[in-house]
C-alpha cells in the first residue's frame, strides 16, 4: 500500500513540475469522460476476474479465522 502511495505522490509531483493541473483535467468534459470510461473498464475487468480471484480470497479468510481461533 505504501508503495502505491509513493508512486501516486511521485506522479502528482511530476504533473506539478510540468504545470499540469489535475483539477483542470478532471473539470473538463473530456477529462470526465475519460474518468468515466476508465472506471467502467476497471469495473468490467474486476467482475471478469472476480470468479478467478474469489477462491484465493476465501482461502485467505479461512486462514485468518483459523489463526484467530488458535490465539484464543
Amino acid at each position: 500500500m505504501l508503495h502505491l502511495l509513493f508512486w501516486v505522490f511521485i506522479l502528482v509531483l511530476g504533473l506539478s513540475y510540468f504545470g499540469i493541473s489535475i483539477q483542470a483535467i478532471l473539470g473538463s468534459s473530456t477529462g470526465q469522460a475519460n474518468v468515466a470510461y476508465l472506471s467502467n473498464l476497471f469495473s468490467q475487468a474486476w467482475h471478469l476476474l472476480l470468479p478467478y480471484i474469489q477462491p484465493f480470497i476465501s482461502i485467505i479468510q479461512h486462514l485468518i479465522s483459523y489463526v484467530q481461533n488458535i490465539k484464543m
